[in-house]
């Protein structure tokens, strides 16, 4: 598959013209686009293509970008099998070309042609098949930060059919244009480089001790937003979770906690080090003990509780792991059983952790 790719502000990391640091985490990708191509005796035949690979979200100005292995799987047209086993084609080998276009922050762009080997494909008669394929681009470097951007363009399949024997079919080996049907969405990937995290923001992932209950909670969550120069706000959402508590020390009360900040998560960023802080209120709208309530849906604590949350080695592109320790103010509109609560959740001693990672 040929791949044509707009760049600016871009060097080739093959070239050693520049100093980069390690390869940046990727994320898996995928992209299905409708084409159009011609077969002999078989014009504007469809063509559905997936295309796979993994690209990283952010990359620091001069952080290397790995090769860009992309993987196809091609659709081929019932029609167009018949019209192959028709000349006693039995298998489909070749070649393929991959056109795309990536743009760079500042706005310049590189063409870039990625041959792919199509994997041998046996071809049924007279149903539609998949062939495959893999390639890849050279590591790439930006220079400028800002938004690239990776747009899919046409194909170029270079296909050889044979025969059951092994030999050629009257076909011979042919080339076969694919030209993407208008109005679709090509963009493989957005990729931001330099300190801003873009509108992707981060997923949050880690846990919280109550020292009271003697429990462990999972956290998950996402925070839209990041750092901007030396400042870092957004807004932190954390999803319900679930908890065994000890009350008195031994009685297992399994309750739901949601943690809900009543403001923007805000701080610096100097260097790695980063600085911010939140305020939220928890509130255990159910907790169990031996299968029965002990809660109502408006526990909650009393006034929200502080989260100084520190990283000694956070990045943009990378993201990080935030730390506090916090007191929990008393719980409130919890029932009858609203002391025993307190019992096992308010007091000092808490601990949260939160790992960020760009979304």
């Amino acid at each position: 598959m040929r791949i044509r790719m707009r760049v600016a502000g871009l060097a080739l990391a093959a070239t050693g013209a520049v100093c980069v640091t390690g390869p940046a985490a990727a994320d898996p990708v995928t992209l299905e686009l409708r084409y159009r191509c011609n077969f002999p005796l078989i014009p504007d035949d469809p063509v559905m293509v997936r295309v796979t690979t993994d690209l990283p979200r952010r990359l620091a100005v001069g952080e290397r970008m790995p090769p860009i292995t992309l993987e196809t799987a091609d659709t081929v047209s019932a029609y167009a099998a018949k019209g192959l086993t028709t000349m006693y084609a039995a298998t489909l080998e070749g070649t393929a070309d991959a056109s795309a276009t990536l743009t760079t922050p500042d706005g310049m762009e590189l063409p870039l042609t990625v041959p792919n080997t199509l994997e041998k494909t046996e071809i049924p008669k007279g149903a539609e098949f998949t062939v495959k394929s893999r390639g890849s681009t050279p590591g790439l470097v930006f220079d400028t930060p800002g938004e690239a951007r990776i747009t899919v363009g046409d194909l170029l399949l270079k296909l050889t059919p044979r025969e059951a024997s092994g030999e050629l079919t009257g076909l011979g080996a042919f080339e076969s244009e694919c030209v993407q049907d208008p109005g679709q969405n090509d963009v493989l990937a957005v990729i931001q480089v330099g300190d801003d995290p873009g509108p992707g923001g981060y997923t949050a992932e880690g846990s919280t001790f109550v020292k009271a209950g003697s429990a462990t909670l999972p956290l998950t969550g996402t925070l839209d937003g990041g750092p901007t120069g030396g400042t870092f706000n957004g807004n932190l959402a954390l999803n319900r979770t679930t908890g065994t508590f000890k009350a008195l020390g031994f009685l297992p009360v399994v309750a739901d906690a949601v943690f809900t900040p009543t403001g923007a998560l805000t701080g610096t960023l100097a260097g790695e080090a980063l600085s911010a802080s939140v305020e939220t209120n928890l509130s255990l709208p159910s907790a169990r003990l031996f299968g029965l309530p002990l809660s109502t849906e408006d526990c909650r604590t009393s006034a929200p509780t502080r989260l100084d949350l520190k990283s000694p080695s956070f990045t943009p592109a990378a993201g990080g792991t935030l730390t506090a320790a916090y007191a929990l103010p008393a719980l409130t509109g919890c029932g009858l059983f609203t002391p025993l609560i307190n019992g096992f959740t308010a007091g000092q001693g808490n601990t949260i952790s939160l790992t960020l990672k760009p979304a």
